[in-house]
Parts: structure tokens; sequence; C-alpha cells
């Protein structure tokens, strides 16, 4: 399974264009988080990533998703993907 890398442009449009609330990982320092992305509508083009409360265990499939990737681990920027279905439809967001 390939991860698909999302190119964030600075003033907010994103490649491939993707739509607020895509399910997503971050990938930075060797670390990753999973998380569903806001594409805020200001004159900034400013983004934010929102975690479900079950992050600490879907993060460890993330790890185990991207190590099939070494080289996202590697990257010395910041990387964001699309979050594979499996995990993605694992995350939830209230109690």
């Amino acid at each position: 399974m390939s991860l698909q890398r999302i190119k964030v442009w600075a003033d907010g449009r994103t490649e491939p264009a993707i739509e607020s609330g895509t399910a997503v990982i971050l990938i930075q320092n060797r670390e990753v988080e999973v998380g569903k992305i806001t594409l805020e509508e200001d004159d900034y083009g400013s983004i934010s990533i929102e975690h479900p409360i079950n992050f600490d265990e879907l993060n460890q499939e993330a790890l185990d998703a991207v190590k099939q990737q070494p080289e996202l681990l590697e990257s010395q920027t910041s990387v964001i993907v699309i979050c594979p279905l499996p995990i993605a439809s694992k995350m939830c967001w209230s109690e």
C-alpha cells in the first residue's frame, strides 16, 4: 500500500485537492500522528489537524503503515499523507 503525499501551499491549497475533514497522517521528526485536516476559510490559508480521542492506539497503526515507506520517516521536512481507510475508519471524535 503506497501512502499518497499531500502538498500544502502557503495559500492553503493542497495537491492533490482534498476536502476539509480528510483523514491524514502527519509525519515529522520520525513520529506520526493521525487526525483530520481542517482547511480554514481565512485570508491566510491556515490549516490545522484535529486528533481523534483514540489517537494513541491509532498512532501505532499509522507508524506501522508509514514504516512500509521508510523515506517518509527520514524526511527532513514534515510530511502529510492521506490516512489509509482501515485506520481512518477507527477514528473516534467524541466520548
